[in-house]
């Protein structure tokens, strides 16, 4: 079985995986900001690969 967001067009083989995208990612505004640019991201995860690859 599949699982779409009724938001926008993402499917996720996981339930668990479509809930947590609604609570936290689809139609939100990213909430991490990078200390160095004005780069921001929905995952902390993100903010530091930036961090890594680009400063």
């Amino acid at each position: 079985k599949r699982y779409q967001c009724h938001k926008c067009p993402r499917i996720f083989v996981w339930k668990c995986t479509l809930k947590r995208h609604l609570r936290n990612e689809c139609g939100k505004e990213p909430r991490f900001k990078c200390p160095h640019c004005d780069y921001r991201g929905k995952w902390k995860a993100n903010i530091s690969r930036h961090i890594k690859r680009l400063h």
